[in-house]
């Protein structure tokens, strides 16, 4: 049976979604986020100046370290490429990690991801936060509720490698790969590393044919379908 804790979905806190006139008001320390999905959002700007590096040079070019003092204008962050869920997904990851303004944050107090190796080390993804192994399960597998117990220990770590358990768990490579995409067009290194080395345990011990059906891709590939699939996942062609 899932913990208290495990079964408390994880929700944006500070980041909120904007409809109308309410979207193009400038809002003081915040930036205007739209969306490909034409869904805006208004969210912090201090958790972007911490935890994003493409969006830093973004921001600080726009002088975004004046906003508490200076809110005229609003600031917009156009992402063209990312849809309003997986933005979701990422401004959860965001907040919890640098959702605290800096004299917020007593000495020893302050939370940062996980270190991941590069070739990651398989034991470190059992070595994930309690919240890391949450975010896992729910926003980046996204695992039914029925499941959420499996970010306990990082019990999810050895389920999702075992090809028939993923799929019967049904669990959202899709998601999980457009989540990588975002981390990796705003530069948010901890949250790019986690995602591939969550993908990288999806692929555990898999072959060819494993691999293309855990990407929805069956039968032989003919020449547009294999263009297709390098588009959508361009690095299988590096």
């Amino acid at each position: 049976m899932a913990s208290d804790f495990s079964a408390e979905p994880l929700l944006p806190c500070f980041t909120a979604r904007r409809h109308g006139e309410e979207a193009l008001k400038p809002d003081p320390g915040h930036v205007t986020i739209c969306l490909k999905d034409g869904v805006v959002f208004q969210s912090p700007a201090h958790i972007f100046r911490e935890g994003c590096l493409a969006a830093t040079e973004i921001l600080e070019n726009k002088c975004v370290n004046s906003l508490e003092k200076d809110a005229e204008g609003s600031l917009h962050l156009p992402l063209p490429s990312v849809d309003s869920k997986v933005f979701e997904t990422v401004a959860i990851y965001l907040e919890n990690f640098y959702g605290s303004f800096p004299s917020d944050e007593r000495d020893g107090d302050i939370v940062r991801p996980t270190r991941l190796s590069c070739p990651l080390e398989h034991r470190e993804l059992y070595e994930l936060s309690e919240w890391e192994h949450r975010f896992v399960v729910q926003r980046l597998l996204e695992l039914s509720k029925d499941n959420w117990q499996l970010s306990e220990g990082g019990r999810w770590v050895d389920k999702v490698a075992d090809v028939g358990v993923a799929s019967e768990m049904k669990v959202n490579v899709h998601n999980l790969l457009l989540v990588l995409d975002a981390a990796s067009t705003l530069d948010i290194p901890p949250l790019r590393h986690l995602c591939a080395a969550v993908y990288a345990n999806l692929l555990l011990d898999l072959g060819e044919r494993e691999i293309l059906g855990l990407m929805g891709v069956e039968g032989q590939l003919g020449q547009e379908e294999e263009e297709a699939l390098l588009r959508d996942y361009p690095w299988i062609g590096l």
